[in-house]
């Protein structure tokens, strides 16, 4: 039942910070050996993707780990986020050839990952990073629009692997879909954590399951935020709406009449919180 998966949860997160994280500078070792397995360098500076995951799942509430995934990606030369790990395991390390120094899930680079890493950012207060590091996996999928790679040679920004990847098709998607535009449609409801705040945007998201729909189009003018949206979901909808830099929200209509909200300050994001009718 819900209560033996929410204890086993609770001890799989008590498991990963104990023998897991490191506190200074902040993330999380990829794994530890059962039995000794001695390295001629320290596996435990190595910081991988897996980072992104522990927050992406909600794992931990942690932001650090997403910052130093930020500067794996800087001391790797990355354009754009999704770095498997950094430092690579020395060539040599593994007997797979494609594993050598830099390649494949040895330093590769993943779109598949780092749609992963983009949604935990928008996700986590980090709206403006996200949205850079969705703009960089944009401008390159521009270079080859008929074509989405399995990989790339970090530095060299070589594409390897299979030229059709649907992995990384799913989760740019989900950054797209549930950390952009912030929509979320489940049976308890739908929540709508609109990060767009400077820009407008426009979005429609159909459940063919269940036949359930959201869509809304959002504008700002000056100080003006509007949403104009429609969904067919029978309980009232979850709004959290981020505010432009520097800018709070002063009020909240719907309809032209005020409604009660909330501000919420998440990591560098102000969010304008409230519920509205379906």
């Amino acid at each position: 039942n819900g209560a033996h998966y929410r204890a086993a949860a609770r001890d799989l997160q008590s498991a990963v910070e104990k023998f897991l994280w490191v506190p200074n500078p902040g993330y999380y070792k990829t794994h530890v050996h059962i039995t000794p397995l001695p390295h001629p360098f320290d596996e435990d500076k190595i910081v991988s993707i897996a980072n992104a995951h522990a927050v992406y799942t909600g794992l931990t509430d942690k932001i650090g780990p997403l910052d130093r995934l930020a500067e794996a990606m800087r001391a790797m030369g990355a354009s754009k986020p999704g770095l498997s790990l950094y430092p690579p395991y020395p060539s040599g390390t593994f007997s797979y050839a494609q594993m050598a120094e830099g390649q494949y899930q040895n330093g590769g680079q993943w779109d598949w990952w780092g749609g992963l890493q983009i949604t935990a950012e928008f996700e986590r207060g980090l709206r403006l990073r996200a949205l850079e590091h969705l703009k960089a996996v944009a401008s390159d999928w521009a270079k080859h629009p008929r074509d989405i790679y399995e990989w790339q040679m970090a530095r060299a920004q070589e594409n390897r692997g299979a030229n059709y990847y649907g992995g990384s098709v799913a989760t740019m998607n989900e950054a797209v879909i549930r950390g952009l535009f912030g929509v979320t449609v489940e049976a308890s409801g739908v929540t709508l954590a609109i990060r767009l705040a400077e820009q407008p945007g426009w979005i429609r998201v159909n459940v063919p399951a269940s036949g359930q729909f959201v869509s809304y189009r959002y504008t700002v003018e000056g100080a003006r935020q509007s949403i104009a949206y429609e969904s067919n979901h029978p309980r009232p909808i979850a709004f959290r709406v981020a505010t432009p830099i520097d800018r709070i929200a002063r009020r909240v209509t719907v309809d032209g009449a005020e409604v009660p909200y909330t501000l919420e300050r998440l990591n560098e994001d102000d969010y304008a919180v409230f519920s509205a009718p379906s």
